[in-house]
């Protein structure tokens, strides 16, 4: 046992394992159990050498009870340090993994106080502990209606939102949020692990589909009102010449017939006369080759 290691296992441990407050209680105790021991030697070194029988049988006695409870102490001091010795190691791997988690994590008490903060949070928000959560990080006079810490105070095992956060430096940024307990023995929630994600790229791209899915249904609602109204008849084909639309002028132009030729071939419907439909073939074929448009008279029938 030596003081330094004594130092920073009490100062990191000594609430959870009730350990004496300082290196030097410790090495009194050792010298109250040597006390003991030369206490129980004391017979010895009077008639040792004349009282052979029931005072040296007692003096063994004596100086057995005093090595056991010796080994006892020193034993259960070992057992503390070395116990807490692991789990000062595991705080400090533990420390290490949130520095280095590469997402902001926050552990917040039921108050709205935050208790501890890794520095990416410290990062983009400054320094927040003992501060409320709802000042610091949602720049708010009062809990966010959101916020997910209510859902896990009420029982709820994993809460998730995503918000907008303001950053120190005035930056809006995404965050997804995922808040879990931390019970204590008595099986109440004592504070909540909030992890932060950033999320705004991902964030930004969603907007901006949803932009290009409005404005392309604005794009299509265009279009079909204009093959709707059209004063002429219009009918699309695709590259192979299949009839894949017709506006309604198109239907009215030829008396219902084009509905049954729609998906077909238009050479292969009724739509042309046989003796037109090589021209009318070969004129759009020119046409998709030079990706210009043309201009043509035909019979339909």
């Amino acid at each position: 046992v030596d003081a330094d290691s004594y130092l920073r296992v009490a100062d990191e441990y000594q609430g959870w394992l009730k350990w004496e407050p300082s290196y030097r209680l410790t090495k009194v105790k050792y010298l109250a159990y040597f006390g003991v021991l030369c206490l129980a030697l004391i017979p010895l070194l009077g008639g040792i050498y004349y009282q052979v029988e029931q005072e040296l049988l007692r003096t063994l006695l004596a100086c057995s009870l005093t090595g056991l409870i010796l080994a006892l102490g020193f034993l259960i001091t070992k057992l503390h340090l070395d116990y807490s010795r692991k789990l000062l190691a595991q705080n400090r791997e533990s420390q290490q993994l949130l520095r280095h988690a590469g997402v902001g994590v926050t552990i917040i008490r039921p108050d709205y106080t935050i208790e501890f903060a890794n520095p990416q949070v410290q990062e983009t928000h400054g320094e927040v502990k003992g501060k409320k959560c709802y000042e610091v990080l949602c720049w708010r006079s009062e809990p966010c209606p959101e916020c997910p810490l209510k859902e896990v105070l009420n029982g709820t095992p994993q809460a998730r939102m995503e918000k907008e956060y303001l950053n120190s430096d005035g930056q809006r940024r995404w965050h997804q949020v995922n808040s879990t307990p931390i019970v204590d023995a008595a099986g109440q929630v004592s504070s909540v692990v909030n992890i932060s994600a950033d999320i705004t790229d991902r964030k930004l791209l969603e907007i901006e589909i949803l932009k290009s899915r409005a404005e392309l249904e604005a794009s299509e609602a265009k279009y079909r009102n204009f093959m709707a109204n059209a004063a002429d008849a219009i009918i699309i084909s695709d590259l192979d010449h299949r009839i894949v639309e017709a506006n309604r002028k198109a239907e009215q132009l030829l008396n219902g017939g084009l509905r049954p030729c729609l998906e077909k071939n238009l050479f292969e419907s009724d739509l042309l006369p046989l003796e037109d439909r090589l021209a009318v073939r070969e004129l759009l074929e020119r046409m998709i080759e030079d990706r210009a448009p043309r201009a043509f008279e035909t019979r339909l029938q």
